[in-house]
């Protein structure tokens, strides 16, 4: 019964990431990488302004990610939701 699923069923992987968080945008991960570098260099105000980087992108992500489910509830198609 499985190998004659695996015939007829594509199949797909998905890596998560544990930083792919609010719709995971391609940014968001470099943002994360940035703020780590800068609190590992110890520079603080590079560090600062790594982390408000962060927090911008993150607000952007959950706003775009929230557009994006409110649009699929108006169109109706669930199968998207």
């Amino acid at each position: 019964m499985h190998a004659s699923v695996k015939n007829y069923v594509s199949c797909k992987t998905v890596t998560i990431f544990s930083d792919s968080k609010h719709g995971s945008q391609r940014n968001y991960r470099f943002y994360v990488k940035k703020k780590n570098v800068a609190f590992s260099s110890g520079n603080m105000d590079q560090y600062k302004s790594a982390k408000y980087e962060l927090r911008s992108e993150r607000r952007k992500a959950k706003r775009a990610y929230s557009a994006k489910l409110e649009q699929q509830f108006q169109s109706h198609d669930t199968r998207e939701v």
